[in-house]
């Protein structure tokens, strides 16, 4: 199985590749490290605020450590539960209305 496109008559292809500038760089990087660092920072299982989490709920709150593995079982469900909402939003259309996507028209 390929994944390449068709050449028509044989006609080569020159994928021409463009260094990006220092700028553009930088800035792609740092978008990416942010999200990096939040993912890192919120992660339910394993994130940076799962200790200072813990430590609430067993030493202030005094919740047994079975009380501590329900509570992230319940705040671990908007998570394992993402995938349906981002595919709700990404396929409900409650006007009807076409987008360039799902257009019939043979124009193209």
């Amino acid at each position: 199985m390929t994944t390449d496109r068709p050449t028509v008559a044989g006609t080569a292809t020159t994928i021409l590749s463009a260094d990006l500038s220092y700028l553009v760089r930088r800035r792609i990087f740092l978008y990416l490290g942010i999200l990096i660092v939040m993912l890192a920072f919120g992660a339910p299982g394993s994130g940076l605020i799962d200790i200072p989490i813990t430590f609430l709920l067993k030493n202030k709150l005094h919740l047994k450590a079975h009380e501590l593995a329900d509570f992230r079982l319940v705040s671990a469900i908007p998570l394992y539960l993402s995938f349906a909402f981002g595919f709700i939003r990404d396929t409900w259309n409650p006007f009807g209305m076409q987008t360039e996507d799902s257009c019939c028209c043979s124009a193209h």
